[in-house]
């Protein structure tokens, strides 16, 4: 729209203010002119005055017709002006400080167990123990203080046995040799489960990595990206073990590959962890009253809206991690859609600005229900990785694809509570 244009509109809605602050006076004097003397013998100044407020209104029927004469939705001059801003999508963190999974073979009832300690937030402070079915359910106990969140995992076929279980000792350290864990705790059955791992071994090589513990969920309430920006396996030479339920003895699975030179046990943990979680058990959209270009706060979540109101990132902060999604073009006011028409765009999820994986999104408004679809497609890309950790994101393909299994599909009503109904389902 030229400048001239611009300034006609703003002269004219001056003019409409003007009036409007004057408006009763105004219509007095009208009423009784239009009564004495006519329409048509209206003064000049007061012709003016009608035109120049009728300006606006008829300059805006005017640019509403297009090159073919047709008149133009009025959806986009809505867009200007919704309020507030509805955006159906959240994210959250998760504390974990660290983690261990083991292995392990030939046992009748267990492939794995995992140990995690949390260190602060809604988790608590203390230990929650995973412990991978042959069933693929998985039992959780956890220590007194810790909230563990049963409500939200979302992890293999389902949750198992739970328990709150007091453990004693509930080691799970880093040391200059390596980890060290101890754990003793009974479990559902009353059996004495002991965890015990010690490594003797000052050659570390860290990595990052992203842990594929989305590839065995069956029916998800989330996408849960875990990135372990320190990772490395739990090395053979020099490690005491003794992983025990009741009287029976686990056997650790090793793991056929050499790492980094060494051979290791089927056994991997992570410090420095960066969780997060998109769209868990979402019920109702994140809501921004007063809308503004720049950085909008609705809780933890930060919002940054560009100068044509669409938000181009979100992020919550996770101590100097911060986690997020990035939307190309920015992502629209739910409130500003116009109807029956497919809005489609790309996002990715980052870790402290490094892109992880990402996909699509697509927007139909149907009257007063939009229906959203947040698609992965883009895999995770490792980057540059120690040779053995390279083929073994290469031979196991799912170690990069995994994300790209997950879809969330929601129906946003934005009239009756402005409520939303969606799922995440693996395609």
């Amino acid at each position: 729209m030229s400048y001239f244009i611009c300034f006609i509109i703003a002269l004219g809605l001056f003019g409409t203010v003007s009036s409007l602050v004057n408006l009763p006076k105004q219509t007095n004097d009208a009423i009784f002119e239009f009564a004495q003397a006519g329409f048509y013998k209206l003064p000049y100044k007061v012709w003016m005055s009608l035109v120049v407020s009728a300006f606006p209104f008829i300059l805006v029927i005017v640019l509403s017709q297009n090159a073919k004469g047709e008149t133009i939705r009025s959806e986009p001059i809505i867009a200007l002006i919704a309020t507030p801003f509805l955006f159906p999508f959240r994210l959250n963190n998760e504390p974990i400080k660290r983690l261990l999974v083991a292995d392990v073979k030939d046992d009748a009832e267990y492939e794995g167990i995992e140990p995690q300690l949390f260190d602060s937030g809604e988790s608590g402070k203390g230990l929650r123990i995973l412990m991978y079915r042959k069933d693929k359910k998985v039992d959780v106990y956890w220590q007194p203080g810790v909230r563990p969140g049963l409500q939200n995992l979302s992890i293999g076929d389902g949750i198992g046995d739970t328990a709150e279980s007091v453990m004693s000792p509930s080691r799970f350290e880093m040391t200059s040799t390596g980890v060290y864990l101890d754990i003793v705790f009974t479990d559902k059955l009353g059996r004495r489960v002991r965890i015990y791992i010690r490594e003797n071994n000052s050659d570390f090589h860290p990595v990052p990595f992203l842990a594929p513990v989305g590839s065995n969920v069956k029916s998800p309430n989330k996408l849960f990206a875990v990135y372990m920006k320190e990772f490395d396996f739990v090395k053979r030479q020099g490690t005491e073990i003794n992983l025990q339920i009741g009287n029976r003895v686990l056997t650790p699975a090793t793991f056929p590959l050499p790492m980094n030179g060494q051979r290791v046990y089927f056994i991997r943990y992570a410090t420095n962890l960066v969780i997060g979680e998109i769209n868990s058990l979402l019920t109702k959209p994140v809501v921004i009253e007063n809308v503004r270009p720049g950085i909008n706060k609705v809780g933890d979540l930060n919002l940054a809206i560009d100068d044509d109101g669409r938000i181009k990132e979100c992020w919550v902060d996770q101590r100097n991690d911060p986690i997020g999604l990035k939307f190309d073009p920015g992502f629209p006011n739910l409130l500003a859609l116009p109807r029956d028409k497919k809005i489609q765009g790309r996002w990715q999820y980052a870790v402290s600005s490094k892109v992880l994986f990402g996909g699509t999104y697509t927007l139909r408004r149907d009257q007063d229900k939009v229906t959203v679809e947040l698609d992965v497609t883009q895999p995770w890309k490792p980057g540059k990785l120690p040779f053995t950790y390279s083929l073994l994101t290469i031979f196991i393909r799912s170690f990069r694809t995994w994300p790209t299994t997950y879809k969330w599909t929601g129906t946003v009503d934005l009239k009756n509570n402005i409520i939303v109904n969606g799922t995440w389902v693996r395609k």
